[in-house]
This record gives C-alpha cells, structure tokens and sequence, in this order.
C-alpha cells in the first residue's frame, strides 16, 4: 500500500492496516463518526 495513495478515511483489511502502521512510528485510531450516533 502506497502511502501517498492514501486518504484521510479508507477501508482497510487487516493485512493492510499492519502495513501500514509498521511504517510509522506514530498513529491514531479513532471511532468513524457515521457510528457514533446523531442524526445521520
């Protein structure tokens, strides 16, 4: 997975996830806001 191809949100499996966060030294996760509730 190419880094640059990336965008702020995406679906990823799980493969792709490890990937991606084995090239960096820092991250975060975050909860997607479509699940957290209001009136969408």
């Amino acid at each position: 997975m190419e880094t640059e191809e990336l965008h702020f949100h995406y679906v990823a499996t799980l493969d792709e996830v490890r990937e991606l966060v084995d090239q960096f030294d820092r991250f975060w996760v975050s909860n997607c806001g479509c699940r957290e509730g209001g009136d969408g």
